[in-house]
């Protein structure tokens, strides 16, 4: 169903549910007075660090579908879009870096910490990432992965943070609003995979390394049968074989006739 989807209601989809579980975690967390007052302060801060990497992930995952969008066209589409998105994702990570430095998450715990830096080598990659998408140094399969990966490890902090926290009821709702992050990366990966296919039909650029691999094996075995003759055009496109032997670049099967003709 996610691919008969237009672009912008995909990533519609994407944001919705954590926002709507960010609201009520915010709401009912912090105000809870069920919870110990200081256990609740505390977690009102994490939950002030948990939105602004909950929106970097959703910019690195809208930059994802126009990155793939933009690959898997030819650089034909989405191009002033995914500039615009590269400026959100951008003042997004400030933000993240922002509340990093000023709720400190890595004192929850050693697997926050570990959580965190782990994130952290993964967002350092983005500009590697931006170049090899407006080279066409990959195609959008490695793309998708990419931007999925790191999308991820965001999301998985605001996993281990939900684990460190010890009051069970603020426990429970920030971990139901990190469940929500996860359903939504994971409509943003089918959203790629939709879009790269709507653009195009298929991976362009994985198609061609492929149709050019192909072509050098049988220049290479031509060169190898018979040296110094130059490879017959129909040659060029490989077909398989139709009805009487025929094939679809005009050559006969062995065994039919014409292929004795066409080795003399």
């Amino acid at each position: 169903m996610v691919k008969n989807w237009k672009v912008g209601t995909k990533l519609f989809a994407i944001v919705v549910v954590p926002i709507i579980a960010l609201l009520a975690l915010t709401y009912i967390g912090v105000q809870d007075r069920r919870a110990v007052a200081s256990q609740a302060g505390r977690v009102g801060e994490l939950t002030q660090f948990a939105a602004a990497a909950q929106d970097l992930a959703t910019q690195i995952e809208y930059e994802g579908v126009y990155s793939v969008a933009y690959m898997a066209s030819s650089n034909e589409v989405a191009g002033t879009e995914l500039e615009e998105q590269r400026k959100k994702t951008d003042a997004a990570l400030a933000e993240f870096n922002a509340q990093r430095d000023a709720v400190r998450p890595a004192e929850e715990g050693p697997l926050v910490a570990d959580q965190l830096q782990s994130a952290e080598q993964r967002l350092k990659g983005l500009p590697t990432n931006r170049r090899s998408v407006d080279e066409s140094q990959t195609d959008p399969t490695n793309t998708i992965e990419t931007y999925v990966s790191t999308a991820k490890s965001v999301v998985d902090l605001n996993g281990t943070l939900a684990e460190s926290i010890e009051e069970p009821e603020l426990a429970r709702l920030f971990q139901s609003f990190v469940n929500a992050e996860r359903v939504t990366l994971a409509v943003s990966e089918q959203a790629m995979f939709a879009t790269a296919l709507t653009q195009a039909g298929f991976f362009p650029a994985q198609s061609v390394a492929q149709g050019r691999s192909r072509r050098r094996r049988r220049q290479r075995r031509h060169r190898l049968r018979h040296p110094g003759r130059q490879l017959p055009l129909g040659r060029r496109s490989a077909g398989r074989a139709g009805p009487g032997g025929s094939r679809s670049d005009g050559l006969r099967e062995p065994g039919h006739a014409g292929a004795e003709a066409e080795g003399a």
